[in-house]
């Protein structure tokens, strides 16, 4: 059967960097950064999502590679809902998000795509990455049930971090769920704990700043509630990878009298409970049988 020309021309990668009010300097270092990998077969959609500073437009057009296409909200969606627009408008076998203020290494795409290719039954490929003002390197495990049980407590894999098999995503119908604005990577990622398996390159391949105004900071008590409902979720699809973990984290809480004298302390550690007065006389111990 003869490919169609939107087969043939089709890239390897499909880069997404939804914007909004990016600093120029960054913006240009996250396309930058793009532009100088080392697989070249990849395109760059872009998406403004109704910035109020101009210096965003004239980055922007000041790009003029045909590996780019950009595109301008009418009105301001979010940064989720961006992305599903990206997504639909995405053409490469592998799709990846970058933050509008995060860069990556010239071997970011080709490591990633070669790591999909010999992994052939995994749907989403992480990587490691650092932090751009302490050097504190993130590591994620390769193998995919220590994702799995990982994800169970927390997002271990921002959305820089990721690459995912196109293929996955456009059989499930997999988008960012609205229900979570402010925890969107881990909400996309149980989605697809459900239908595929994880894996990661071991080596950085992202970096990202901490931005002072970044949503999700300005959002502690809402990034409280996602964190809660996304535990609950995920632990009870996949018991597997959480009865496994929650044998392994220990959780104190201590009590004191007047704000200063430690007089009662709970410590919980898999299934156990130890209560104990002034951290030296045990109270009770107790075993919840109870697993998902």
């Amino acid at each position: 059967m003869m490919e169609s020309a939107s087969e043939q021309t089709a890239p390897t990668v499909s880069v997404l960097i939804p914007v909004y009010n990016t600093r120029a300097e960054w913006l240009r270092e996250a396309i930058d950064s793009v532009l100088n990998q080392d697989l070249p077969d990849f395109e760059l959609l872009l998406a403004d999502d109704c910035s109020t500073q101009p210096q965003v437009r004239e980055v922007l057009e000041s790009y003029h590679d045909p590996r780019i296409r950009v595109m301008y909200n009418e009105r301001n969606m979010g940064c989720a809902a961006t992305t599903n627009k990206l997504f639909d408008m995405a053409r490469g076998r592998y799709w990846m998000r970058l933050d509008a203020d995060d860069t990556i290494p010239p071997s970011r795409l080709r490591k990633q795509v070669e790591h999909f290719e010999t992994h052939p039954d995994i749907g989403v490929c992480a990587c490691w990455f650092d932090h751009m003002a302490t050097g504190e390197v993130f590591r994620i495990p390769e193998d995919d049930m220590a994702i799995r049980q990982i994800l169970c407590i927390s997002c271990i894999i921002p959305n820089s971090a990721a690459m995912y098999r196109a293929s996955v995503m456009q059989e499930h119908h997999i988008r960012f769920d609205m229900e979570f604005p402010m925890s969107d990577d881990w909400a996309l990622l149980r989605r697809l704990l459900r239908v595929t398996k994880f894996g990661a390159v071991q080596e950085v391949l992202f970096h990202y700043r901490t931005s002072p105004h970044s949503f999700s900071r300005r959002s502690k008590v809402g990034m409280r509630r996602d964190t809660f409902i996304l535990q609950q979720r995920i632990r009870r699809e996949n018991p597997e990878a959480w009865n496994e973990i929650r044998d392994k984290i220990v959780t104190t809480r201590r009590y004191r009298l007047f704000g200063l004298i430690p007089f009662l302390t709970i410590t919980k550690s898999g299934n156990e409970t130890t209560c104990k007065l002034f951290s030296c006389i045990t109270l009770y111990t107790s075993r919840d049988k109870f697993k998902f």
